[in-house]
């Protein structure tokens, strides 16, 4: 004899009804609360990229002794980053 959570069908219905109530109680954020949440993190992205930028123009000051070298090595690093993820995500 088979008990009702072996039956397939009562089995589905039943998963299926559970997952419906957890997906409706899940809340949601408005959508001007989520866009604002999302500007936070670019431009907590934005100000830690720069501040990095800065530490490595720093860094290679020392070890170049001139600041244009130093820009120079920082911003060839970046637009290589943006060029290698821009490609392999271009790939996707």
């Amino acid at each position: 004899m088979l008990a009702a959570e072996d039956h397939p069908d009562v089995s589905m219905n039943t998963k299926s009804s559970t997952t419906k109530s957890v997906m409706e109680s899940k809340r949601k954020l408005p959508l001007g609360q989520a866009t604002f949440w999302l500007l936070v993190c670019f431009v907590c992205s934005g100000v830690s990229g720069l501040i990095y930028e800065v530490a490595w123009v720093r860094s290679l000051e020392l070890i170049f002794g001139a600041t244009t070298f130093a820009i120079a090595t920082v911003l060839a690093a970046f637009m290589g980053g943006l060029a290698l993820g821009s490609y392999s995500m271009g790939r996707v």
